[in-house]
C-alpha cells in the first residue's frame, strides 16, 4: 500500500470514530441522518463519557403545538461514569434548530437542589416528552 493512501486510511478510521454510539432499537430511523447526528453530538456534549453512549426509543413527542413540536426529539441515554460503569437509561430532550439545539438531561440527583429537579421535570412535561416516553 502507498504511503499516503495508508495515511489516508488510518486518519479515516480514527476519525470516524470519535463518538462510538449504540442504538438498541430502530427507533433512529424516524429521524433524518441530520438530525440524528445532532441529536447524538449534544447529547454527547453533556455526558461524562461521550464515547460510551447507548440510545433506545427515540421519538418525536406530538404536543398538537407547532411551537413545541418543532425539532423536538426525546428518548433514553445511557452512558458511563466516572468508575467507567453504565449508568442506566435516562430520559432526554433535545430541542432543535439543528445549528442551536438545546439538550436537557431528565437525571434527578440527590445533590442537585429542588429548583432543578422541576425545571428539568418541566422540560419534559412542557415538549410532551413525558407522555411519549411513559413516565
Amino acid at each position: 500500500m502507498r504511503p499516503l493512501t495508508w495515511l489516508i486510511a488510518m486518519l479515516g478510521g480514527t476519525i470516524g470514530t470519535a463518538h462510538a454510539t449504540d442504538f438498541l432499537d430502530q427507533s433512529y430511523k424516524a429521524l433524518s441522518p441530520n438530525q440524528l447526528d445532532s441529536v447524538v453530538l449534544e447529547v454527547a456534549k453533556v455526558m461524562r463519557d461521550p464515547t460510551s453512549l447507548i440510545f433506545r426509543g427515540l421519538t418525536h413527542p406530538n404536543t398538537g403545538s407547532p411551537f413545541v413540536d418543532n425539532g423536538v426529539v426525546c428518548g433514553f441515554v445511557n452512558g458511563k461514569n466516572a468508575y467507567g460503569a453504565y449508568v442506566g437509561f435516562t430520559p432526554f430532550v433535545y430541542q432543535g434548530p439543528i445549528n442551536d439545539p438545546l439538550v436537557t438531561i431528565y437525571a434527578p440527583q440527590a445533590d442537585d437542589p429542588d429548583y432543578g429537579n422541576a425545571l428539568r421535570k418541566h422540560m419534559m412535561d412542557v415538549s410532551g416528552c413525558a407522555a411519549a416516553l411513559g413516565l
